[in-house]
């Protein structure tokens, strides 16, 4: 069975607090988030409504102490949804990926949003692309900050045989909508286009890490978007190494704060 460990900083180095575990717990940690004193991990072949329907175990810390607070799964699972295989806890507002739903065609994939009602986890609404396809993979990466809401779909064929795609959704006050759906400005087949996501309200970061790039073959690039007039738009410009190189895989993941970003 899978683990995840909690780490905090003291005196200069970080130092290791506690072993998460879970019952049977086979891929337990293959996603993990952190955000004011809460801690989930995903386990998305957790059996508990079906082979590898998945589950997602939000911790709770008390002093230094991490306690169970809620494992999550979806009111709707069925076997091989694998749900919980991506999560991103903004506050009390969390997205899980279920990266193989049926929702709409086999293995097209879903996202749910959830919210702490001040009692338990509370579904608030499961999102889906507008436009399902078999084997799309939406929700293989999932970010979510304040009323802003990045889903990656690296199998979408769009652009391509499987080139990608990132879906936008916007919290309206009552309901999710999905503003816009990008499969960037120069994405082909086998780019993997959303393998990773990541915004920080103001700015989006979406990743190709089998784009061709300015580097060579499956060198990888990312993508920016910015609000400027109301609406997403991408930038001029590719971010990329400088000293990328054919497969590279950069943008495998990443995750962006401000004026910094941080890409894999």
């Amino acid at each position: 069975p899978g683990a995840a460990y909690v780490f905090k900083r003291e005196n200069g180095q970080w130092v290791q607090k506690q072993k998460l575990t879970a019952f049977p717990g086979a891929e337990f940690g293959s996603s993990v988030s952190i955000s004011s004193g809460r801690a989930m991990v995903g386990d998305p072949a957790d059996f508990e409504w079906g082979p590898d329907a998945g589950a997602v175990w939000v911790y709770k810390v008390n002093g230094e102490d991490w306690t169970l607070e809620e494992k999550i799964t979806a009111t709707d699972a069925t076997a091989e949804d694998y749900f919980g295989s991506a999560v991103y806890l903004d506050g009390e507002r969390a997205i899980i990926g279920s990266l193989f739903n049926d929702q709409s065609q086999i293995e097209s994939g879903a996202a749910y949003i959830y919210i702490w009602n001040g009692t338990q986890w509370f579904k608030q609404q499961k999102l889906a692309p507008s436009d399902p396809e078999q084997e799309k993979w939406f929700g293989f990466a999932v970010h979510i900050v304040g009323d802003i809401a990045v889903i990656g779909a690296p199998q979408d064929d769009s652009a391509g045989v499987d080139a990608g795609a990132a879906y936008f959704f916007e919290w309206n006050g009552t309901l999710w909508n999905e503003t816009i759906k990008t499969v960037g400005s120069n994405t082909g087949a086998g780019d993997y286009f959303g393998n990773a996501v990541g915004t920080d309200g103001g700015k989006v970061f979406v990743g190709g890490y089998a784009n061709d790039g300015l580097s060579g073959f499956d060198s990888g690039s990312a993508y920016t978007f910015i609000k400027p007039a109301g609406e997403w738009e991408q930038t001029n410009s590719l971010v990329t190494a400088g000293d990328g190189a054919a497969f590279d895989s950069y943008s495998i993941s990443l995750v962006v704060r401000g004026e910094w970003a941080l890409v894999g």
